[in-house]
């Protein structure tokens, strides 16, 4: 038994082979993993991939179409919007410089009556020293009748007093006074002039009103 161990020893010495085929089929063996097959294994048909993220969105070709309609016509509605903005700036300034324009105008036609009266004035003074105390008077009648229509023909109307009954919305009652001929809420005194202008009150005349 001995020699034939140790000629067994021997072949085993003359194939190393056969030994090292051995173990490293038990290596191949132990080292080799045993989920390969499941790892390769393709995915299934059905399983479909969807992009990470809150930020990509899968949408057909009918939605993208109706959203490049919206945002075409929401750029329309923006657009008309911006426009009739910017016909509106333009009819205001327009407005104002028109309604600067007329004030001015009517501003000078008033003021020229104006000075036509001022004129007239000045030439009174001019002859006081010469004339009669009836040309005199006269002649200043015939100025307050000009301003008077001046005005008159600008809607400005002077509110009557002496001799009318009080009324609270064209007089306002300064003070009162018994007078025996005059009966009572009569207004005997005219203080401060009122006006209307264009049938409008606006500024109620002071005066003096019988008890």
């Amino acid at each position: 038994m001995n020699n034939l161990s140790r000629d067994e020893l021997a072949d085993g010495d003359n194939h190393p082979a056969t030994n090292n085929i051995s173990s490293s089929s038990c290596s191949d063996t132990n080292d080799s993993p045993t989920d390969s097959t499941h790892d390769n294994q393709p995915a299934s048909d059905d399983a479909v991939s969807a992009p990470a993220g809150p930020d990509h969105v899968l949408i057909s070709a009918e939605q993208l179409a109706d959203y490049e309609a919206r945002s075409r016509l929401a750029d329309d509605y923006l657009n008309l919007a911006q426009r009739v903005q910017a016909d509106f700036d333009n009819f205001r300034r327009r407005t104002r410089r028109e309604n600067e324009t007329n004030l001015r105008r009517v501003k000078g036609e008033i003021l020229l009556r104006v000075l036509d009266v001022l004129a007239n004035v000045e030439r009174a003074r001019a002859f006081a020293d010469s004339a009669s105390a009836q040309d005199i008077r006269d002649g200043l009648d015939l100025i307050l009748k000009q301003l008077n229509d001046a005005l008159e023909s600008e809607g400005l109307v002077r509110i009557a007093t002496s001799g009318r009954a009080f009324d609270p919305e064209l007089h306002e009652a300064v003070s009162t006074l018994a007078v025996d001929n005059a009966p009572a809420g009569e207004v005997i005194d005219e203080i401060s002039p009122g006006a209307l202008l264009d049938g409008v009150v606006i500024r109620a005349a002071k005066v003096t009103v019988s008890q």
